[in-house]
């Protein structure tokens, strides 16, 4: 069974073997407004967080993640032709989130924007602008979003100094894997600026980035229990 995924807490399976989960990339019109009316976040999505119920039964894992990307398997595809439904990674309102795991640490970059406007936390229209601007224009391949409350001391000291967030504050983390090269950096900055970000957002590459996703999912873990 192949289940293709969003999901703001993480699938369960019980009695099950042989499922395969893969991060569904869709978009029709409306769509991103449904899901912010439902309280759905967008830069949250925990489709490889898989709790299975009866994982000490099975003496193999009873599912398989699919980080490459994996079509909708339509039976009749003819269903979508007169709708504004597709199910392609470029125009899909769904973020396409992979393997955290690269080969060359260099070419992991995290991007924090500090959020201090609660209709943003409520409805964070505007991070998902800047990063859509650099996830389908840039080469990179994209890894994973995080909107989550920061601690401003862990923040001062792991992404910026300056980093102005009280400790109650949010922020949106968006993490790449890419080779940044001189006129990908000037295109990132430039989709920071257009976006009215300047000022709020820090970008942190190779082991410095490491570093601060590693923080970050300790304060993710320390939230869920």
């Amino acid at each position: 069974l192949q289940l293709n995924v969003f999901c703001q807490t993480k699938p369960t399976i019980e009695a099950s073997t042989n499922i395969q989960f893969s991060c569904i990339q869709i978009h029709y019109d409306g769509l991103d407004k449904q899901m912010t009316a439902a309280r759905l976040n967008l830069l949250n999505n925990y489709w490889d967080v898989v709790h299975d119920f009866s994982a000490d039964e099975s003496p193999v894992a009873n599912y398989t993640l699919l980080y490459e990307e994996k079509a909708v398997q339509l039976q009749s595809a003819a269903v979508f032709q007169n709708s504004s439904v597709t199910f392609e990674r470029s125009k899909s309102t769904v973020l396409s989130t992979g393997n955290l795991l690269s080969e060359n640490i260099n070419q992991v970059a995290i991007l924090f924007c500090q959020v201090d406007n609660e209709s943003i936390v409520d409805d964070p229209k505007e991070p998902l602008l800047m990063i859509l601007d650099i996830y389908r224009q840039l080469n990179v391949s994209f890894v994973k979003t995080v909107q989550t409350p920061v601690d401003a001391a862990t923040m001062r000291n792991f992404v910026n100094p300056r980093w102005k967030g009280s400790s109650k504050s949010k922020a949106v983390m968006a993490i790449f894997i890419w080779n940044c090269t001189d006129n990908e950096q000037n295109f990132f900055n430039k989709a920071i600026s257009s976006n009215n970000w300047v000022g709020k957002v820090n970008l942190k590459v190779g082991s410095d980035a490491m570093d601060v996703i590693d923080e970050v999912y300790k304060i993710i873990d320390s939230n869920r229990s």
